[in-house]
């Protein structure tokens, strides 16, 4: 039996993760899944893609900003960390709400990875929702301070 408190957290919090049901997948997938494809069509916060760690894989998400966040991870992880780092030693509700505005008009970048993570720590719920206009939309969730991946 797989005990839970060997897994990791993800590093993001997601509405319907499968981090609760992590240990109760694992137990269900055939020993020799590392030989195949992964194949993961509603990626989220990766709870399953990140604990087995697939040599071979497909991963995909209708939420565009979600893989941009994992596109600039892979490619610039020291970068965003130490952004982070700045993100967190700033926050409060003002900063939350100022970091939501400029996610809501900037580009995507290293930058802008670490305020989707600062976002999604910080929100209500962790909640990822836009609008029409296809800005992110939710309110500050009161979480002080917030709770930060470290840089491991």
């Amino acid at each position: 039996m797989v005990e839970s408190n060997h897994f990791k957290k993800p590093l993001l919090r997601w509405a319907g993760g499968k981090w609760h049901l992590l240990k109760i997948l694992i137990e269900n997938i055939p020993d020799n899944v590392k030989n195949h494809i992964y194949i993961e069509p509603f990626l989220g916060a990766g709870s399953l893609f990140f604990y087995l760690q697939p040599e071979s894989a497909i991963i995909s998400d209708a939420n565009s900003h979600l893989i941009k966040f994992y596109e600039n991870l892979r490619d610039y992880p020291l970068e965003i960390c130490n952004h982070l780092i700045f993100l967190k030693d700033q926050s409060n509700k003002d900063f939350y709400y100022k970091i939501r505005d400029i996610y809501n008009n900037s580009d995507f970048s290293p930058k802008q990875a670490a305020r989707f993570l600062y976002l999604n720590r910080t929100c209500f719920n962790a909640i990822f929702r836009v609008n029409k206009k296809d800005k992110f939309n939710v309110p500050y969730g009161w979480k002080e301070p917030p709770s930060i991946p470290s840089k491991n």
